[in-house]
């Protein structure tokens, strides 16, 4: 039998995730640990949210992804499928 270590859930779901959580709770001013400003991070979130292309449908992807993965079969990565 083998043992499954990691799944899909653990890349497929968390990081999206934590992509959402940044855009929905911007920090109120500049984070040492992040690549992007909250004055940026709001503007995509103005973005996705009145549907412009293609920040909609990426941001749709990456959720639809998340989902998969969270209801997928769970698999190893150590040792294969």
């Amino acid at each position: 039998m083998k043992t499954t270590s990691i799944n899909k859930l653990s890349v497929g779901f968390f990081i999206p995730l934590v992509f959402t959580t940044v855009l929905l709770a911007a920090p109120a001013g500049p984070h040492p640990n992040m690549y992007i400003n909250a004055e940026e991070i709001a503007a995509i979130k103005v973005k996705i949210d009145s549907g412009e292309q293609p920040w909609k449908d990426t941001f749709d992807r990456v959720i639809e992804d998340a989902i998969e993965a969270r209801d997928g079969e769970l698999y190893s990565v150590t040792f294969g499928n």
